[in-house]
This record gives C-alpha cells, sequence and structure tokens, in this order.
C-alpha cells in the first residue's frame, strides 16, 4: 500500500456530495461478519497472515504477528450484528517495537468485479496508516508490484478526518479523497468505505455516495489498465510508521486499535431493460419482447424476471415468470378481453436490475361462434368519472382480412334494472399498442362528430344490430363507425364534459 503520491485530488465535505451508489438489487458473493466468540482470532477459512517485519516497503516500523494481541473479536454495541475485529498495534516493552497484523484473503476468496465494502472506525493517532485494500492475484505467483495493480479502498493516516481512495500500476497511481466535516475523524464512528469495480471503471464511495470514478481514459498515456478480467484479493492492515505518517512520536497513543465491522463483498446488478413491446395474437396469449441491459458490469446474464398485473402500477394481479436468457416471451396464462401490463428485469450473477418501464397489451375476446355474416357485439358497463374515471373495452379482429366495426358509448339510464345517473356527455376513444406505446386510433365525443354525412350511417348501422341493452329517454351516446386490420384495440369511455355517471361500451362487427 505504497502512499499515493501522484493521486488527483476530489475532495469534498461530505454532506455536499449526492451521487448514490446502488438502486438495483445485487446479490452477496462473500463476507465476513466477524461474529466469532469474543477474544477469537479471524476466521481461518476466510482470512490468513503476511508475517515478519522490514519486508513491506514504504520504511514501516511494525512487526506483523498472528498473536491474538494484534488481532482478536469483540463485542461492540456500535457494531451492526454486535461484533466486531479489531487490529491492534503495539508499542513493545523496548521502546520501538511495533507489532500489528495483516490479514488476507488470497489463497482463499479473489474477486473479479463487485461491490466491494467495509464498515470500519481507524486508529486517529500520530505515525498509523489503517488500509482496506487490494492485489492482483499474481502477486502470489510473482507478479511484482505495481505490475500486478493494486487498488486501495480505505487509507487514513495520523488523525486525519480525510479518506483516501488510490489505484495503482505500472507508471501510475491515481484516485481521489473524501473529507468528513470539519472537526470529525474516522477514529469517532463506523463508516462504510466502498468501491464498484466494474469493467473499464472503478469507484469509489463514502457512506454511500460516490467521491471518485477512474477509467482507462485517466491512465498516462500508454500505461496499462491492470484492472480488467483479473482476480484481486482482500488485505486489512494496520501500518505503524513510513514515508506517509512519519513515525510514533510522545503524542502516539497505543495500543492503536482498527476496527472492522464487517467485510462484504457484492456482485454489481446489469442496467434494466430500456424498453418492451407486447403483442397478443390470440385471446390466450401476449408474446413479449424487450431489450437487453445495456451495461452487464461485468457479471454473465443467466435470464429475465417478467412480473405481470392488471394494472399500470403492477399492483394488481401480479404474476412473475422466469423467462430464461432470451428477449422473448410468450405468456399462454391470460385471459381473453383483459389488458394486461408488464416489466420485465435482467438478472445476472452480479444481481437483479431495475424493472423496465412498464408495457401492455389488449388481448381479444374469445371468439362467440357466430357465423359468419352474422354481427358479434360485445359490451362492458361502469361507473366513470371516479377513481381513474375510464371504461375500457377490449376487442379483437380476427383472421387475415379487416372488419367494419361499430363502436358506442353510452351514457345510459338503463331501463327495468333500476340503475341511475346518466353520464351527458360521453366521449369515445379507440387505442392501439404500437412498439410498446399506447396509441390513440380515433376520437369521438359526440353522435354527430363524424359529420352529417355520417350520422345517417351510424344510426342505420345502430339500427341493425342493436338490441340489447334497452335505453330509457334521455340515453347520450358517441359512435364511431371504421374498419380496422386484424389486431388488438381498445375502447374507452370517458366523460368529455367532466360528468360522472353510468357509462355503456358497446362493440359490434357488422357482417
Amino acid at each position: 500500500m505504497p502512499p499515493p503520491w501522484s493521486i488527483r485530488l476530489a475532495a469534498a465535505f461530505l454532506l455536499f456530495s449526492s451521487l448514490e451508489v446502488h438502486s438495483a438489487t445485487p446479490n452477496l458473493i462473500w463476507s465476513d461478519e466477524f461474529n466469532q466468540p469474543d477474544g477469537t482470532g479471524p476466521d481461518p477459512t476466510k482470512w490468513t497472515y503476511d508475517l515478519g517485519a522490514g519486508m513491506w516497503g514504504n520504511d514501516e516500523l511494525e512487526d506483523y504477528t498472528n498473536s491474538r494481541a494484534n488481532s482478536y473479536v469483540i463485542s461492540d454495541p456500535d457494531a451492526v450484528d454486535g461484533k466486531a475485529l479489531v487490529i491492534a498495534a503495539l508499542n513493545g516493552t523496548v521502546r520501538g517495537t511495533y507489532t500489528s497484523a495483516r490479514l488476507q484473503t488470497g489463497a482463499l476468496f479473489q474477486a473479479t468485479y463487485g461491490h466491494i465494502e467495509a464498515r470500519v472506525k481507524t486508529t486517529s493517532t500520530q505515525g498509523l496508516w489503517p488500509a482496506f485494500w487490494m492485489l492482483g492475484g499474481d502477486y502470489l505467483t510473482g507478479t511484482n508490484w505495481p505490475q500486478c495493480g493494486e487498488i486501495d479502498i480505505l487509507e487514513t493516516i495520523d488523525s486525519s478526518g480525510v479518506l483516501y481512495g488510490t489505484v495503482h500500476g505500472p507508471g501510475y497511481a491515481i484516485g481521489g479523497q473524501e473529507a468528513l466535516p470539519i472537526g470529525q475523524n474516522f477514529s469517532q464512528a463506523y463508516h462504510v468505505v466502498a468501491l464498484d469495480w466494474a469493467p473499464n471503471q472503478l469507484q469509489w464511495s463514502l457512506d454511500g455516495v460516490v467521491y471518485e470514478t477512474v477509467t482507462p481514459a485517466d491512465l498516462p498515456a500508454g500505461a496499462p489498465w491492470k484492472f480488467n478480467n483479473s482476480p484481486f484479493f482482500l488485505l486489512l492492515n494496520l501500518a505503524v510508521g513510513g514515508d506517509w505518517p512519519g513515525s510514533p512520536d510522545s503524542t502516539t497513543v497505543f495500543p492503536a486499535l482498527y476496527t472492522i465491522d464487517y467485510v462484504r463483498v457484492y456482485g454489481l446488478p446489469p442496467t434494466a431493460p430500456s424498453s418492451g413491446q407486447a403483442n397478443a395474437p390470440s385471446p390466450g396469449e401476449v408474446d413479449l419482447s424487450w431489450s437487453p441491459p445495456s451495461d452487464l458490469k461485468g457479471f454473465p446474464l443467466t435470464g429475465y424476471q417478467v412480473t405481470r398485473a392488471t394494472n399500470s402500477a403492477l399492483t394488481q394481479g401480479v404474476v412473475t415468470f422466469a423467462a430464461g436468457p432470451t428477449t422473448t416471451f410468450a405468456d399462454s396464462s391470460v385471459a381473453g378481453g383483459t389488458t394486461y401490463y408488464y416489466s420485465v428485469t435482467a438478472v445476472s450473477t452480479g444481481g437483479a436490475s431495475d424493472p423496465s418501464p412498464v408495457f401492455s397489451a389488449a388481448t381479444p375476446v374469445p371468439n362467440s361462434g357466430s357465423a359468419a355474416g352474422q354481427v358479434t357485439s360485445i359490451s362492458a358497463r361502469g361507473f366513470v368519472g371516479t377513481g381513474d374515471g375510464v371504461l375500457i373495452g377490449g376487442f379483437y379482429i380476427s383472421g387475415s382480412t379487416s372488419r367494419t366495426v361499430l363502436v358506442q358509448a353510452l351514457g345510459p339510464a338503463l331501463s327495468g334494472e333500476n340503475v341511475s345517473g346518466v353520464l351527458q356527455h360521453p366521449a369515445l376513444s379507440i387505442h392501439q399498442t404500437k412498439n410498446g406505446k399506447d396509441v390513440v386510433l380515433y376520437t369521438n365525443a359526440g353522435w354527430d362528430a363524424q359529420g352529417p354525412a355520417a350520422a345517417a350511417v351510424l344510426a342505420s348501422a345502430a339500427a341493425a344490430v342493436f338490441a340489447q341493452p334497452p335505453l330509457a329517454s334521455g340515453s347520450t351516446d358517441s359512435e364511431i363507425l371504421l374498419t380496422l386490420p386484424p389486431g388488438g384495440y381498445t375502447a374507452e369511455v370517458s366523460g368529455a364534459d367532466g360528468g360522472t355517471g353510468v357509462a355503456l361500451c358497446a362493440i359490434y362487427a357488422l357482417p
């Protein structure tokens, strides 16, 4: 962990930062909560020790040991689960003989990409240098530093309230720093330090707020980017002295304690599918397609999850499907004459994305069995003007040829059913879903809106087909007579003047 001599500063007080890290759902890949019994050492299935003195560079003064005096688990009410690991730097009986601990996961766990975080509370005294960092796995097989690559997620020195995040490679040391508000330092409370590592990008955050991003474009000309498709292992250590912090002095307090609540490694979820389309070729099927994620963040795609509902907020009649890795899905569990709403989530080994924008399709009404040349009618009744204020009727034209359809929007006083309340001015619109979007094809707010010449045709068509339900005197209506190609459609009835009342939507296929 050489000091960041060439660090690119991006300092800002945390309270002024605003860029948040995650909103999707990442998978937990590896973690250590340090919840062993008090006084025990780190979990040997997760951590090993670097041991010895005088071999760690930077003119450091400590002797790293595996003694329980230098690394042990404690109970801590400020820890998330009440337990934490302490790395303790001690001053020996001979002044200037310092011991500490350096833990690493190299032989037990290495990560390639992900969200790597720790919740820590550091020392705050002269000459101490706590760190949470990563080295390229090939360091263990003989590749020298800095050719192996290094990523420092946390470094602080002395009593500073400044956090450093740095990346090292051949010929460069680049990163940023973040400062706590004046008067605070990292020994007073736990803070979450994290790295988001994806192909061609390293991004550091403190307490969930991003403060620095480095990409290959930030490197010196010709310098190699060492951080794509290469496993790295984790290290925790507390150095004493060294070129950067300087040596302990008469103000230094021992034992100096570096406390780690947990270390966690998560995957990075993919970006969300940006759009989707739905088409209902029959009453019992909706065919879906959607765009793939634009960025998998380095984790392989495993499939998609499709969410279906009967309202656009996706809160009613919710069903989910595992759709596999392709960007199409046939939903064959639908009913005819219903509008369904969908969203799609991309799933990778790194986690689940945010959902796509909602898209929809209206299934056609099942074939009534009428013979060719006979009239087929569909009707739906509801109270318009409250809540969503719209009555929706779905219909479908099957076959390969266009059909002429009469659609009526009625504000009826229904005789014989004791239904009162007349929608005085019903408005009618015909819709179709195209490319995942709702498109209005036709509108009509009154009987004669299509012009006087159409009125006689409408009246004749209505007289020829309209038999039920019987309407009392005073009912008002809007009609549209149109010829439509095969496909699914919806007719929507609302109050053109903001009125409220019972409405009837009736749809007739003319012979």
